[in-house]
């Protein structure tokens, strides 16, 4: 049992204190009934969840329990799915809150047996002798007072009144998927798969992203999802949120991209509605408080602080230079953002990328009643507001690869690492259809893999030069179409060249002698 932290610099001793009152106020007044409600809801889910999925669950983890039941002396019990399940309904009802707080006193004896602190040379934090007398004798103020837990059982929020009407519905032969258009504008793909029981899998994505914006509002756009999911939404705060959907079998996942925005998540089929509706209260009630965003910029302030204490920030901050001209759409964090990161512009920006039903297409596959599915997305994401003469597309901006072979060099560090990055980039021409767009992306991807392994045998078997190489591919825009190729691997510094010479050997060979088939 670990209680661990990493403290704001120069509050480590707040830091320390706050957590030890929080130990106190719990050996003081032990848990809530609420809280132990909704830990006995979430192991019985977890429990549902692994006997769902018992045959799809992968051979390394059936091995690491036999490894467990060996190594214990069989002291460790290996039980099915079934007996688990059945287990914790028979054993988990009995437990009281007077049960968990003895288990405690048992557990958690004098604020722990072991301190461990670890921290960087220039780290401000008191000496050790302090940081023991810290540990053994801090006592919290005696009016400490007991937790709320300030959470009911209630649903995230009550179903709507009324749903959206279906305007249009189709089959789609290609993808043997079912395509509904809502009356607010919002586009629902369904396609059922059976490859994993009771799961639903939800994608949702519209056209704009980043690159639609002002060079200047990069950097909120690119913290403005964080923003709204560390906010919460409707009337919860995002601890409330999350304690709200602790016991359920939910993921939800937020992101403003380069081109487009995306919501992502997952569910049991009895947990949909509830993934229903945390995507539906993020989308409309967007809670944006100024707790959150000094949260967000504190995050973004430590990451900027620390962008350039390791050489590899240096190296690739000339990468993004040579092939971006910094462009703040690749750049890092560094401390220059900072002072572009506003609250008010974040919001702005969040409500305009997330908030249009009609420019977003949710995609649902896996285990479901398509009636009752399409049903209650009618309900809940049919009352999203949607305005189709603000439908955006896929921007792709100018593309900035550079013309020639420019080589740079970066120096910086002390240890005997070199690193190596050689990139390819140009035009395609205009795709006529999507057949030639998905046979380019499917060539592209194949000759990625073949020059990975390629790579592999040559650079780290023969030559033993390194560890591994990375190699990345990417194809963006329509008219005309970009296309990168970027190869990475580290290695002496001593061999940069000759390794560099090999890679570029196995490239030309590929352009006149055919792939050789056994490393397909």
């Amino acid at each position: 049992y670990v209680l661990a932290f990493v403290p704001k610099d120069g509050m480590f001793v707040e830091a320390f204190n706050s957590i030890l009152d929080e130990y106190n106020r719990l050996c003081k007044f032990g848990v809530t009934q609420t809280e132990v409600n909704r830990m006995m809801s979430a192991f019985v889910s977890e429990s549902e969840k692994m006997l769902q999925k018992k045959d799809t669950i992968d051979s390394s983890s059936r091995a690491d329990d036999i490894i467990s039941y060996i190594v214990a002396d069989s002291t460790v019990s290996i039980i099915s799915e079934e007996d688990s399940l059945a287990l914790d309904l028979k054993y988990l009802p009995l437990i009281t809150i007077n049960d968990v707080t003895e288990a405690m006193k048992q557990y958690l004896p004098d604020n722990g047996t072991m301190c461990i602190v670890m921290a960087n040379e220039n780290a401000q934090i008191p000496s050790e002798e302090e940081i023991m007398a810290m540990w053994k004798s801090y006592a919290s103020a005696e009016d400490i007072e007991a937790y709320v837990d300030d959470v009911d059982d209630d649903p995230l929020m009550e179903k709507p009144a009324v749903k959206a009407a279906i305007v249009s519905q189709e089959h789609i032969d290609v993808l043997d998927a079912n395509k509904y258009v809502l009356e607010n504008g919002l586009t629902i793909y369904t396609r059922k798969s059976d490859y994993e029981q009771n799961k639903i899998v939800m994608d949702a994505v519209s056209f704009g992203g980043t690159n639609i914006l002002d060079e200047k509002d990069i950097p909120n756009a690119i913290y403005s999802a964080m923003f709204a999911c560390n906010s919460g939404a409707g009337k919860f705060n995002r601890a409330q949120f999350s304690k709200k959907i602790q016991s359920k079998q939910i993921s939800l996942n937020i992101s403003c991209n380069s081109t487009t925005d995306q919501i992502s998540g997952s569910s049991t089929i009895n947990d949909f509605e509830t993934l229903l509706q945390a995507t539906c209260l993020y989308v409309n009630e967007p809670a944006f408080s100024d707790d959150s965003w000094a949260n967000v910029m504190a995050q973004a302030q430590a990451v900027a602080e620390a962008h350039g204490t390791q050489p590899e920030d240096a190296f690739f901050d000339k990468v993004r230079e040579v092939l971006y001209k910094n462009d703040l759409r690749h750049t890092a964090i560094v401390p220059e953002i900072l002072p572009l990161l506003n609250k008010e512009s974040a919001e702005r920006i969040y409500r305009e990328r997330f908030t249009n039903a009609a420019d977003w297409s949710f995609i649902f596959t896996g285990d479901f009643n398509e009636e009752e599915l399409v049903d209650l997305c009618c309900y809940y994401l049919g009352t999203i507001p949607g305005d189709a003469s603000k439908k955006e597309s896929a921007v792709y901006p100018e593309h900035y690869f550079p013309s020639g072979c420019p080589v740079e060099t970066v120096n910086k560090g002390l240890s005997n690492k070199g690193t190596v990055f050689i990139a390819f980039g140009g035009e395609l021409p205009e795709a006529k259809d999507v057949d030639e767009t998905y046979y380019d992306i499917t060539m592209l991807n194949q000759l990625r893999n073949y020059l990975d392994m390629k790579l592999h045998y040559t650079i780290r078997e023969d030559k033993s030069g390194t560890y591994g190489v990375s190699v990345s591919n990417s194809l963006d825009g329509n008219n005309p179409r970009f296309y990168e190729f970027q190869i990475y691997f580290e290695c002496d510094p001593e061999r940069e060249d000759e390794l560099s010479s090999e890679v570029l050997k196995v490239i030309n060979d590929l352009k006149t002698k055919p792939a050789e088939m056994e490393t397909i």
